[in-house]
């Protein structure tokens, strides 16, 4: 026995009985051991590890690893261990839950790119599509003659067309400019301080005479657009104005019933106002200025001798009251003749048109092929009929 003791390393606990504790089977073999150098060097340092051992703390005659040790201050403090446990698996989920939305949005976000650049390729595709058929349309606006609604849909082919599609834009470009020098460019604006309802150019096309919803009449010089003096005033809005033949008078009509003739040099009126029942819609003189023909909201177109007083001629012809006469100048003497109902002047047969509008034709000189003639009204309607060789 002693010589097992003195030469012999002593079997381990554990091997003894398993249930052994790791850092007690340490403790024993420590203090057993058979080099005085392994062994605890005072009783003191045995009992420092023997009450570490009972208190479940880590023993100096070992190095106990970081888990271990974690593991043995979550035995002595469970409440702790708990709370803490309970923080890192919520840090835990935070995270996870940071790190799958992020992936999520990430995903979200290369799929949006790519349904974007493919909306973005559709929207270039489609306006591309709509550049092409505006320029079409345009352009067969232009070739009927209606230049001017053409050039707009040019312009809008150009506005629709993608900035990358240079060929489209260079050709668009190109049609603008070409087809812009037969295009009527505007050349003066006149302000007014309301609507203007008519308009008529001096026999020596120098002059504009307009006639404004503010009851005024004004003269604008068509070279510079400035306004020439006097104006000419009416008691309502002026619906109609018109030149005599030799540019010196000119007559105004409009709302206040009244239709005046105005000397051009002075601004002062010609002669006494020609009174009606009703708005004065129109105004035409004969060609050699000794007759002026004006046309009442009460549908009838009266004749008025400038070198007589201040009644007219009996009335052309009677139309229906909602009627709005049209006038056109035609030669000596046929405004004579259309009172007396004879055919083929190039007076003015006026009637009452689809719905509540009006119609006005002007009557071409006899003989002269697919002119105009007035006839009487269609006793069924009051409507003049359209035939081949004009109202029938």
């Amino acid at each position: 026995m002693i010589r097992r003791i003195a030469h012999e390393e002593p079997p381990t606990p554990r091997r003894v009985d398993p249930r052994i504790p790791r850092d007690l089977e340490t403790i024993v073999l420590k203090a057993a051991a058979k080099d005085p150098g392994g062994r605890y060097q005072t009783a003191d340092a045995l009992a420092e590890d023997l009450r570490r051992f009972l208190a479940d703390r880590p023993i100096l005659a070992r190095r106990t690893p970081l888990a271990e040790r974690a593991v043995r201050w979550c035995r002595r403090n469970p409440a702790l261990a708990l709370t803490g446990s309970l923080a890192v698996a919520a840090l835990l989920a935070v995270v996870a839950l940071a790190v799958g939305f992020a992936l999520h949005q990430s995903r979200a976000a290369a799929a949006l790119a790519r349904e974007q650049e493919q909306t973005r390729d559709a929207l270039e595709e489609s306006r591309l599509l709509s550049a092409g058929l505006t320029l079409d349309r345009g352009l067969r606006l232009c070739e009927e003659g209606r230049t001017g609604c053409g050039m707009l849909w040019l312009a809008r082919s150009l506005e629709v067309a993608p900035e990358g599609a240079d060929d489209l834009r260079r050709v668009i470009r190109t049609n603008l400019a070409g087809w812009g020098r037969s295009l009527h460019r505007l050349r003066l604006v006149l302000p007014h301080p309301d609507k203007v309802l008519c308009l008529a150019v001096s026999p020596d096309e120098k002059v504009l005479l307009t006639g404004c919803a503010d009851g005024t009449a004004r003269l604008w010089d068509l070279a510079t657009g400035d306004l020439l003096g006097p104006s000419f005033r009416h008691g309502g809005a002026v619906h109609a104005v018109a030149w005599a033949p030799d540019g010196a008078t000119l007559a105004t009509a409009g709302a206040d019933r009244t239709a005046r003739l105005w000397d051009r040099a002075t601004g002062r009126a010609a002669r006494a106002a020609l009174g009606h029942p009703g708005v004065v819609r129109a105004l035409a003189f004969s060609p050699d200025g000794r007759f002026l023909a004006t046309g009442c909201a009460d549908g009838k177109v009266r004749l008025w001798e400038l070198a007589g007083g201040t009644k007219p001629r009996p009335a052309l012809r009677p139309h229906l009251p909602r009627c709005r006469p049209r006038l056109q100048p035609g030669r000596q003497g046929d405004l004579d003749r259309q009172r007396r109902g004879e055919e083929g002047g190039r007076g003015a047969a006026v009637g009452p048109g689809r719905g509540a509008g009006p119609v006005a034709v002007a009557a071409a000189r006899p003989g002269r092929r697919g002119g105009l003639r007035p006839r009487r009204p269609d006793l069924r309607d009051g409507r003049p009929r359209l035939g081949r060789g004009g109202l029938g």
